[in-house]
């Protein structure tokens, strides 16, 4: 009974009335219950399927931009990656002709020279150590070889120059101390004119007997300037027994140097001095027979022979008889 009515149900038609407008007839469509189910099904069919098609082929071409875009940030990057080891190997020619340098100022001056495991091992800590293949296997990426391999040689480049920041900072301290030394060591002669008396033994001019004489004597005109002959400070300025008016400079290390038989003083007690600064003027004060600077060298407050202390073209012309 229920089968019957659901055949007569397929096979009834229906009769859809289309009103076109008073001017135009009216549309009249008749067809079977079963053909526009069938139609309604084609349609439902046809919409659903196209709309997958239409996804799936949206999805592909967002994929495809994507995989195009990564592409390109790919390329760029191995771009980089090529700037960033050709960087690091210019970096590692730098560091090695420093490091050459380093160690030849280190050779003159006598100090120790590190090793090349030392410069990488001074500071820092451990170096990382390196994955087996396996382990980059698991990581996936062909590229993660040349990036460890980039990020170990950065990391060994900072350590040497870390090393030679330190290395250098040391080359500077002596560098300093060693330029300081020679500041305050007598170099020079300590005013113009020639040597007309020596160091050492010597017929004395008041007695005409032999005396030792502690510096020697420079002679020249009045007034002509007396330099320091290095850096130090004026530890006296004024007269001093059988030198006449004199000055005393200290300059550390237990050097000191005399001049004596000024007309003049430039500098008072306390003052420092640098290396030909003005201290004085030549004259005649004290036991002498004329007008000359007497200057000496002193070490721990023993006279010294000047000479030893005088670059080879200071050493000012000795007086001659001929």
């Amino acid at each position: 009974m229920m089968v019957k009515r659901v055949k007569d149900i397929i096979k009834r038609k229906i009769t859809i009335i289309v009103d076109a407008g008073p001017r135009l007839r009216s549309l009249r469509f008749s067809a079977p219950m079963w053909a526009l189910f069938c139609g309604a099904l084609f349609l439902f069919s046809f919409f659903v399927g196209g709309g997958e098609s239409i996804l799936s082929c949206a999805s592909k071409q967002i994929a495809g931009s994507q995989l195009k875009h990564l592409e390109e940030e790919n390329l760029e990057l191995m771009d980089r990656f090529s700037c960033l080891r050709e960087y690091a190997d210019s970096m590692s020619i730098m560091l090695a002709f420093m490091e050459f340098h380093d160690a030849q100022i280190r050779t003159y001056k006598g100090m120790d020279i590190a090793l090349p495991d030392e410069r990488l091992l001074g500071v820092g800590g451990p170096a990382v150590e390196k994955p087996s293949m396996e382990e980059l296997r698991m990581m996936g990426s062909k590229r993660y070889e040349e990036v460890f391999d980039i990020e170990q040689s950065i990391d060994k480049l900072s350590r040497r120059a870390l090393f030679l920041e330190k290395s250098f900072g040391e080359v500077d301290g002596r560098l300093t101390t060693d330029q300081n030394l020679l500041d305050h060591t007598p170099s020079i002669k300590p005013t113009e004119g020639y040597v007309s008396s020596g160091f050492g033994f010597r017929i004395d001019p008041f007695l005409h007997t032999p005396a030792f004489h502690p510096g020697i004597d420079i002679a020249n005109k009045k007034g002509t300037p007396v330099m320091a002959s290095a850096d130090g400070t004026v530890t006296q300025a004024g007269e001093l027994s059988g030198y006449g008016n004199a000055v005393v400079v200290a300059h550390g290390n237990g050097i000191e140097t005399v001049y004596g038989h000024l007309d003049a003083f430039l500098v008072k007690p306390g003052q420092k001095v640098r290396r030909n600064e003005a201290i004085g003027v030549m004259g005649e004060t004290g036991r002498t027979t004329g007008v000359h600077l007497h200057y000496e060298v002193r070490i721990a407050g023993i006279p010294v022979n000047p000479k030893g202390y005088f670059l080879e073209n200071e050493w000012p012309t000795e007086w001659s008889t001929e």
